[in-house]
């Protein structure tokens, strides 16, 4: 696709920055702590029974379930349970190595309501995660960001545990989403918009400190502004193009929600089309838009002086801004202050905050081990979006290339400040007494 916005690179690139100087005590903070559910969830994916962890006090907790587990207490018993760790963690890789291209997966995601409109979950648990994660399927929501706002989950607790799952997907190979749509239906999304464009840099920065690539890391937008407002489609089509300007490699998600009007679903389509978007959710008609309007983003260029452009400029310039407060504040302090949506997320309050503690420095988790080695290759990665060369002047066949344009008149060598001398310095000049 082309870049249509001419977005200031400099300050998409301090964007992403100040998002990693963002999560950064965030995921030190996950790295010495672990939940309950993370290790119920290891014990199931190593064949031990889960509820082993009902038993242990925090304390013990603390050293990791599996440090507790009967085998392991005999000789040998440590190195069985992590062959059976390393068994499970194969046949993730298995998963990965023989799922299906990304493209025939993304396709059979448009079509399912459990991923599309009516999915009413923002990210799974680490122990319903494994449960299921062996039934190959092609898609997850998992956004704890979201889970924290909206899903009444304590903020710590749901980074935990997001981060856990994230590392499990990656695995596997599961294609996962964001959840920015439903973000977006909860706030003014024509004045505060911008919101969203924070929260995809902040599940960029967990997303890649879970090792997972962007051709598995699925961003995800809606069509929520009131279309009483004038020029509102412009509006959705300038958020839709920045999102997929500033995510060209991940699939990228656009969806309908609730029932909606002909002409709102067609402007959605068209929309989702001009914008390159990978699954459009909520609608069976998508294919035969799609058949319609097939390669007109190619055929469309966006005047950079129009309100589609100044739009876009305009929502990168107060993301931009909004990363500065929370940078200033601190991640958890912004959230808890209801920086987005003007939901507050209390550190210290939410559901599932009893089940966050601390690890011990003998601290004995083997599927989080082999998890952060290397994995195994899956040969070259799939690219869901190629950005092409932006078109330039028609060069006549057979005609001589243009010269190249001069630089200007070129100093000559040696002259100037700054021209070092060669051989000794010269000797000071001699100072006359009286």
């Amino acid at each position: 696709m082309y870049r249509k916005l001419n977005l200031d690179r400099d300050k998409v690139d301090r964007c992403r920055d100040m998002a990693k100087r963002v999560a950064a005590p965030v995921l030190r903070y996950i790295e010495h702590h672990s939940t309950v559910a993370i290790e119920r969830a290891t014990l199931k994916l190593v064949g031990a029974d889960p509820n082993v962890v009902d038993t242990l006090t925090r304390d013990q907790l603390r050293r990791g379930a599996c440090s507790w587990m009967p085998s392991v207490q005999e000789k040998g018993g440590r190195e069985a349970l992590g062959e059976q760790a390393r068994a499970a963690v194969r046949r993730l890789d298995g998963i990965r190595i023989q799922a299906d291209p990304v493209g025939m997966r993304l396709a059979r995601l448009s079509s399912d309501d459990r991923f599309g409109k009516d999915d009413q979950s923002f990210a799974p648990t680490p122990d319903d995660v494994a449960s299921r994660i062996f039934d190959r399927c092609d898609g997850e929501s998992c956004d704890p960001i979201a889970l924290a706002l909206f899903g009444a989950s304590n903020v710590k607790r749901a980074f935990i545990d997001g981060q856990f799952v994230r590392k499990l997907f990656v695995r596997a190979g599961v294609i996962t989403r964001t959840r920015e749509d439903e973000l977006l239906h909860r706030l003014d999304a024509y004045r505060h918009g911008h919101q969203a464009l924070v929260s995809l840099f902040l599940n960029e920065q967990f997303a890649t400190a879970a090792d997972m690539p962007p051709e598995i890391f699925g961003v995800t937008t809606t069509f929520a502004i009131d279309p009483a407002i004038e020029s509102s489609a412009l509006f959705e089509l300038a958020f839709a193009q920045v999102v997929r300007e500033l995510f060209l490699r991940n699939p990228f998600f656009f969806a309908l929600r609730g029932d909606q009007p002909a002409f709102r679903r067609a402007l959605f389509h068209t929309i989702g089309i001009i914008s390159e978007v990978n699954v459009r959710l909520g609608d069976r008609d998508a294919a035969m838009f799609s058949n319609a309007l097939h390669d007109v983003g190619d055929e469309l260029l966006i005047n950079p002086n129009g309100l589609i452009s100044r739009r876009a400029h305009t929502v990168l310039e107060n993301a931009f801004k909004l990363l500065q407060r929370v940078e200033t504040q601190g991640l958890l302090e912004s959230l808890a202050g209801g920086v987005l949506a003007d939901v507050a997320c209390a550190a210290d309050g939410g559901e599932g905050f009893d089940g966050v503690f601390q690890k011990e420095r003998g601290y004995w988790n083997p599927i989080l081990d082999l998890l952060a080695e290397e994995q195994t290759p899956t040969g070259e990665p799939e690219i869901v979006v190629e950005e092409k060369p932006a078109p330039g002047p028609e060069v006549v066949k057979g005609s001589a290339p243009a010269a190249p344009k001069s630089r200007g008149r070129r100093r000559r060598r040696g002259r100037g400040r700054g021209r070092k001398r060669s051989g000794p310095a010269p000797a000071a000049p001699a100072i006359k007494t009286a």
